[in-house]
């Protein structure tokens, strides 16, 4: 049953757009808007924001990324990799590790849906922390 249900709750994320302040996260297609205006992301910074969005506020580690971005038998300079595509979302998001004042608004990301649960298997607000 566990397992039924966080995949109803992935379901609805992925049918959802949430948003974190002035930005929405449409995980359907894969993009990312500020007040409605597409911004231009590189595919691994959004499969980071993804993995941030599905991970509901959980801590994500680098191990996690690795695993997200690149398969098993792939070779890469992993720690300058993801440094990269992190600080290109920050860039995305206007923001800096010196003052991460949107990053730090990925912990109110909200579903596009309404918020309420309507039984079993219904689309509940997504709050991450």
């Amino acid at each position: 049953m566990y397992f039924i249900n966080n995949f109803f709750e992935l379901l609805c994320l992925q049918l959802s757009t949430p948003t974190f302040g002035a930005f929405e996260v449409n995980l359907r297609v894969g993009e990312l808007r500020k007040h409605g205006l597409r911004l231009k992301l590189q595919d691994q910074p959004l499969r980071i924001l993804t993995l941030l969005v599905k991970n509901a506020g959980e801590p994500v580690s680098r191990e996690q990324i690795q695993a997200n971005l690149w398969a098993s038998d792939t070779h890469v300079d992993y720690e300058n990799a993801i440094n990269s595509a992190v600080r290109k979302l920050r860039d995305a998001l206007g923001d800096t590790a010196e003052n991460p004042t949107v990053w730090g608004q990925l912990s109110q990301i909200r579903s596009g849906h309404t918020g309420t649960d309507d039984g079993a298997h219904g689309c509940r607000t997504a709050s991450f922390r």
